[in-house]
């Protein structure tokens, strides 16, 4: 990206030509918008995801998923007797 800036023509023509404020602010405004038109070339492109999301799995689904990690966790975090309480549950 930054070699195609550095060969682009308006990017040698204007090398040497700022002289006053305005030519500036014009040369930064041109730069950067060839720099975003550059940014929006090179930049990933969002894709459609693949699958669309499975019909049966549903908000209760994902509560009671979360439920028995939680006691998963809980379970292969206790020690001794804890332990014991918590296969149980799980």
């Amino acid at each position: 990206m930054v070699d195609e800036i550095g060969s682009d023509v308006w990017f040698e023509k204007v090398q040497n030509r700022i002289g006053t404020a305005d030519a500036i602010e014009n040369v930064i405004n041109t730069f950067y918008n060839k720099l975003d038109i550059l940014r929006v070339k090179y930049s990933k492109k969002k894709k459609p995801p693949k699958q669309k999301p499975n019909p049966w799995w549903n908000m209760e689904l994902e509560i009671e998923c979360k439920r028995v990690r939680a006691y998963r966790r809980r379970y292969q975090k206790a020690i001794g007797d804890m332990k014991e309480k918590y296969k149980k549950e799980y």
